[in-house]
C-alpha cells in the first residue's frame, strides 16, 4: 500500500526507534546484568545519571566495550540480514546464519565469535542436524529439560519481526512463532514472541491510538499460543503486573524466564512517560537486565519514535 509522505516518515521513525531502542536497552542494561538489585544500587548510586561510561568493567562486562550491545541485538540483526537476503522470513536461512554468527560473530565489527550466547540456544544449535531441522532440535532440547525450559533467548531478538509485513497481523504472528521455534519450543516462548511482535505491528498500523487497547490485543494474541489453562494463567499474571518489584527480576535461578522479561517490558510500555526514565528503572531491578531492557527498549522506541530517544544514548552506541 502507498503511504502519504507524512505517514511514511512517522512509521520510519517508529521502526528506527524500535531498532535503536533495543540496542540502547541492551547496551545500557549490561550495566547490571547478573547483579542483584542491592548490588546494582551499590555500584550505581545515582542511576538517573547512568550512561555507558559508568558501566563497571568487571570480569563479565569487560567482554564488551562500553556502549556495545550484546547477543540480544546481534541476533535481531541476524534476523534482519536474513530478511534482506531472502526477501521474506525463512527460518532455515535464519538458522544457518545464527549458527554462523555463533562461530564468527560479526567480523566486520571486530568480533571473534558470538559473545554472550545463552545456554538454550547454544545447546540447540550445537546439534548436528540443526540447520536442516532447527524446530526438531529445539523440541529435543526442550524435552530433555522435562519441558521446563522457557528462557528469554527468543523474545530478546523478535522485535524486528513485528515491523516486517506489519500491516498483516496474521503474517507477523506466524513469523514470530516460526523464528522462535528455531531455538525455543516452549509455548511460553512463542507466546512472548507473538505478544511483542504483534504489539509492534499494532503500534505501526496506527489504527488504534489507545496503548492499553493495543497491549490488550497483543497479549490476547500471545495467549493463543498456550493451550494449558494453568500456563495461560501464569502468562496473563506476568503481563499484567502492577509494579516491577513483583516480578523479582533479580531472583536466581529464574532471571532468564521469558515471562519475566516480557512482563517487565509490557509494564514499561504501559507506564512510561519517556524512554530514559523507564529503561533506567528497569535496569536497576538487575537480573537479566540487558535482555529485559532490550525488549522494553524496542517497545518504547516504537512508542516514542527515534526522534524522542536520548541523543547521548544514541550517539554513545559503539557501532
Amino acid at each position: 500500500k502507498l503511504l502519504k509522505m507524512g505517514e511514511r516518515v512517522k512509521i520510519e521513525d517508529k521502526i528506527r526507534g524500535m531498532i535503536y531502542g533495543q540496542a540502547i536497552g541492551d547496551a545500557l542494561g549490561l550495566a547490571t546484568e547478573f547483579m542483584t538489585k542491592n548490588e546494582a544500587e551499590e555500584y550505581y548510586p545515582s542511576p538517573d545519571k547512568l550512561t555507558y561510561e559508568h558501566i563497571i568493567q568487571d570480569n563479565h562486562r569487560s567482554h564488551w566495550s562500553r556502549g556495545d550491545w550484546t547477543d540480544d541485538t546481534d541476533q535481531m540483526i541476524v534476523i534482519m540480514q536474513s530478511i534482506i537476503d531472502k526477501g521474506f522470513v525463512d527460518e532455515f536461512d535464519f538458522a544457518a546464519k545464527l549458527k554462523n554468527w555463533a562461530k564468527r560473530g560479526f567480523p566486520e565489527l571486530g568480533d571473534k565469535c558470538g559473545c554472550g550466547l545463552g545456554q538454550t540456544v547454544a545447546s540447540v544449535i550445537s546439534r548436528p542436524n540443526y540447520v536442516t531441522n532447527p524446530k526438531e532440535c529445539a523440541k529435543q532440547v526442550w524435552e530433555n529439560s522435562l519441558k521446563n525450559g522457557a528462557a528469554n533467548g527468543a523474545v530478546m531478538r523478535t522485535s524486528i519481526l513485528g515491523a516486517w509485513k506489519y500491516l498483516d497481523i496474521g503474517v507477523v504472528i506466524d513469523q514470530c512463532r516460526r523464528i522462535c521455534q528455531t531455538t525455543h519450543a516452549d509455548p511460553r516462548c512463542s507466546a512472548s514472541c507473538v505478544a511483542v511482535g504483534s504489539c509492534i505491528s499494532l503500534m505501526l498500523q496506527g489504527k488504534e491510538q489507545d496503548m492499553n487497547k493495543i497491549m490488550e490485543k497483543a497479549i490476547f494474541y500471545g495467549a493463543l499460543e498456550i493451550s494449558d489453562d494453568a500456563t495461560r494463567s501464569a502468562y496473563y499474571h506476568h503481563l499484567s503486573i502492577k509494579n516491577l518489584a513483583s516480578l523479582s527480576l533479580d531472583q536466581s535461578p529464574h532471571i532468564g524466564y521469558t515471562l519475566k522479561c516480557v512482563g517487565s517490558a509490557f509494564y514499561c510500555l504501559r507506564t512510561a512517560s519517556n524512554f530514559r526514565d523507564s529503561i533506567i528503572d528497569l535496569i536497576m531491578e538487575a537480573g537479566d537486565s540487558d535482555t529485559n531492557a532490550a525488549v522494553a527498549g524496542a517497545l518504547l522506541g516504537c512508542k516514542f519514535g527515534f526522534a524522542a530517544l536520548p541523543s547521548d544514548l544514541v550517539q554513545g552506541l559503539k557501532e
